[in-house]
């Protein structure tokens, strides 16, 4: 599974928590993007991407961890089933008659998580925000996804993750390849770019303090360096950022 398809699994159970059984591609799509309207290439990703993470089937056997950790609720944890019990089911909505997914159950997946406290819980607003700065394209939401579980790592008090990313992970998400070197030069070019709008958008937003471009080395980027990586800076303070309100709900990890 790719990161878009975290993303839409994240939209998915964040209307399943504020209660929303009966969702369509569009709702998802604003869930992602925050745009009332969705152009036709998402909306034919999202049914893609709903048709694998029904199709997926997921295991889990915590049972040892459940009685070791004190699991609530889940002493004795065996699943093995769909990632998400989502039916596909026409329903008349407001007077119109549309395609829906039907969520049948909570997605164990969120169950365990729960259990673990290992959700990310935010203002939808910041993953909404850099839509306003780029495009809404499948590519640039599994960036803004990746991006965003990558800081709200760093930002917990008990998480271990270095503030410094890879780029090339990041070339990989927006699918880039190319024919010639030069090409490939200028869609990484623009890959960066990409990142660094939707993160001057979260320093504005007060998320992080701002970022630095690295070269192999680790150091500031200078003239004729290979930009390699990125240092996201984060203040202590910003590990307690609180957001009025917690709207969208993520899987951490």
């Amino acid at each position: 599974l790719t990161d878009f398809h975290s993303a839409l699994f994240n939209a998915v159970i964040s209307h399943w928590l504020a209660g929303n059984t009966l969702i369509t591609d569009n709702m998802l799509a604003r869930a992602m993007t925050g745009k009332d309207t969705a152009e036709e290439k998402i909306i034919l990703a999202i049914k893609s991407g709903m048709d694998t993470l029904i199709r997926t089937r997921a295991f889990i056997d915590a049972t040892h961890e459940a009685k070791a950790f004190g699991l609530k609720g889940l002493e004795n944890l065996k699943y093995e089933g769909a990632l998400l019990d989502v039916r596909r089911i026409t329903a008349t909505i407001n007077g119109q008659t549309l395609e829906c997914y039907k969520i049948v159950a909570e997605p164990w997946l969120l169950t365990y998580a729960k259990s673990k406290d290992q959700l990310n819980t935010y203002d939808v607003r910041l993953l909404n925000a850099p839509f306003q700065a780029i495009s809404a394209t499948p590519e640039n939401i599994s960036v803004v996804s990746h991006l965003l579980n990558h800081i709200m790592a760093i930002l917990n008090p008990n998480s271990r993750i270095r503030n410094i990313m890879l780029y090339e992970p990041l070339y990989q998400l927006a699918w880039i390849d190319a024919t010639t070197e030069a090409t490939l030069r200028v869609k990484r070019w623009r890959l960066r770019d990409t990142v660094h709008k939707i993160l001057d958008v979260w320093t504005n937003e007060g998320l992080i303090d701002g970022y630095e471009d690295l070269d192999e080395d680790g150091k500031p980027v200078t003239n004729g360096k290979k930009t390699a990586k990125i240092k996201i800076l984060c203040s202590v303070k910003k590990r307690r950022l609180s957001t009025k309100k917690k709207n969208y709900t993520s899987v951490k990890g």
